[in-house]
């Protein structure tokens, strides 16, 4: 298990989740830029994110209400999930 698959576990197991959906991302470009934006999703300052709808392949998943994101730092390493 990876360290991601750990911090998901744990997450899970803690809030009593039973789906084991979820998407591992880091913000932005670059590593500087990432850990600053996990850090502040992590404060609670950055609080929403968006996408243009029309940038999505037609078989691509959009996001919906509801799923998880494990937000990563710039060396790939769980800060949060939202």
């Amino acid at each position: 298990m990876n360290n991601i698959e750990a911090y998901w576990s744990t997450f899970k197991n803690k809030n009593n989740i039973t789906t084991d959906k979820y998407s591992a991302f880091a913000f932005g470009w670059p590593e500087s830029m990432q850990n600053e934006l996990a850090e502040l999703v992590k404060s609670g300052i950055k609080t929403a994110t968006t996408s243009a709808f029309e940038l999505y392949e037609p078989n691509e998943e959009i996001p919906l209400i509801g799923e998880y994101n494990v937000i990563l730092d710039g060396r790939g390493n769980p800060v949060c999930i939202t």
